[in-house]
């Protein structure tokens, strides 16, 4: 295994498919949000008549440990819209990861200025296009021209090369052994048709789908809508039939669906607007290309390469939602549903106008808060519970005991007093608490909280738009 080495530079801002004075280091905030590294001298910028009598460009990466006598993997990675081969080195690690992993990895240039051209019809026209051929025949020059493993032949693509990788999955997706799209999900219909059926593809493919949780000029509603059709599309592809795991750790939002023909994985980045992250490319040799491998016709998952899960200590509870996340499990919760309650402001009656007015100028937003059933909270952290109607007892992991009674802001833990941060509701004949007071205070959890997803952790992470809405639609 080689080593990684980012050279020191000079942090700039712009264009990320400008060529830079050697040294410079591009942090690109505009319509992409993407970040770059010193650019390796040994990478080869080349071209030829490999398709459709016209010339091609691109660039060849091949790190110091190649010598040709063993067959090696192949990453084709592709471009965004209005930018080049050499944005797509410059902006990505995937010439980093190669040096570690041995690999080669090679850079097209889209062939009519610098946008592939993929089809954006709700029909299957124009799904053989020049670019698609061009993709094809260049996996097949590389094949003439190292000794590639075929076995092991990988497409990664970012915006307009996202749409161009999933075109490619669709066509000629048993040339590959697993696929990665960033930044470009396809429109629901050209991936399903009016009856909701899949339309044209070829095999099952692997897909690694990474996405930004700002990435959308339509809004956090129509960008779900988006992403969660190219996730089906590959679902029901791959035969993921099994409930998902789901991982938060720090602004990395992951869904992970294992199928009976391959896998998918879903990553969402929090804060992040149009691009791929500088590390996104060792996220999916990491956890998605090193397992794979496609030997005759079917995908093979390596045994021996760390297999992927959730966070195993999550508990995950949703408004309105009957079903909890526990252990990697989806199960359902006992008692009624989850519910939001959010303070609204009440002022004093009956005093003078002066003193109510200085009552209104101390006004402050109250934290909306999950009620959970003290059963369910039990349930989900495995807890002993005694439950006997406006009252409740629960059980901690040290031994001690928590006493709870309707109405009361206050609860009892061996005859000392805490105060929670709202009062405990009896409702539908079940005594509720709030589940993140009670998770933070008694059993030191992390509590990653968005848009009425409560997700319980040991360990910190912040929630996407997209995650919290995931996450409702499975544990309905």
């Amino acid at each position: 295994m080689g080593e990684i080495v980012l050279k020191p530079g000079v942090s700039v801002v712009g264009s990320g498919d400008i060529r830079r004075p050697d040294g410079m280091i591009l942090n690109e905030r505009g319509f992409y949000d993407q970040n770059s590294h010193i650019m390796p001298e040994n990478f080869i910028e080349t071209g030829g008549m490999i398709s459709d009598d016209e010339y091609s460009t691109w660039i060849e990466y091949v790190p110091d440990s190649y010598t040709g006598n063993d067959p090696v993997p192949l990453v084709v990675s592709c471009h965004g819209g209005g930018q080049s081969g050499w944005g797509q080195a410059y902006g990505t690690s995937w010439m980093n990861v190669a040096d570690r992993e041995g690999f080669i990895v090679v850079f097209p240039d889209a062939k009519k200025q610098h946008a592939w051209r993929v089809n954006r019809t709700p029909d299957d026209r124009d799904l053989d296009s020049p670019d698609i051929r061009f993709l094809k025949a260049l996996i097949e020059k590389m094949k003439e021209k190292y000794n590639i493993d075929d076995r092991r032949i990988f497409m990664q693509g970012m915006s307009m090369g996202d749409l161009v990788t999933l075109q490619f999955a669709r066509t000629h997706g048993d040339l590959l052994a697993g696929a990665a799209c960033a930044a470009g999900p396809a429109e629901k219909t050209t991936l399903f048709t009016d009856q909701g059926n899949t339309k044209k593809h070829i095999c099952p493919v692997p897909m690694f789908e990474s996405r930004g949780e700002h990435d959308s000029m339509e809004g956090h509603e129509q960008r779900f809508i988006k992403n969660k059709a190219n996730l089906d599309f590959w679902r029901q592809i791959n035969g993921c039939t099994t409930d998902p795991e789901f991982e938060i750790n720090m602004d990395n939002n992951y869904i992970y669906f294992q199928g009976n023909e391959a896998d998918v994985i879903y990553r969402d980045v929090k804060a992040r607007g149009h691009g791929q992250t500088f590390d996104d490319a060792d996220f999916v040799w990491r956890k998605f290309f090193s397992r794979l491998k496609r030997v005759n016709g079917k995908i093979i998952r390596d045994k021996s390469v760390k297999e992927i899960r959730g966070d195993d200590k999550a508990v995950v509870f949703a408004e309105q939602c009957s079903k909890i996340y526990v252990n990697n499990k989806i199960i359902p919760l006992e008692g009624p549903v989850p519910y939001i309650v959010q303070d609204i402001l009440t002022y004093p009656q009956d005093v003078p106008e002066p003193i109510l007015e200085n009552f209104k100028k101390m006004h402050f937003d109250f934290e909306p808060v999950l009620y959970v059933p003290v059963a369910g909270i039990a349930q989900a952290f495995q807890l002993k519970a005694k439950i006997s109607g406006e009252t409740a007892e629960i059980i901690l992991p040290d031994g001690k005991h928590l006493r709870f009674s309707a109405g009361n802001v206050g609860c009892v833990c061996d005859n000392t007093i805490y105060s929670m941060n709202r009062q405990a509701e009896f409702k539908d004949g079940y005594l509720f608490i709030s589940a993140k007071w009670f998770a933070a205070m008694f059993l030191n959890r992390f509590v990653i909280e968005n848009r009425g997803v409560l997700y319980i952790s040991d360990h910190y992470g912040e929630m996407t738009w997209d995650m919290s809405e995931f996450i409702k639609t499975f544990l309905k």
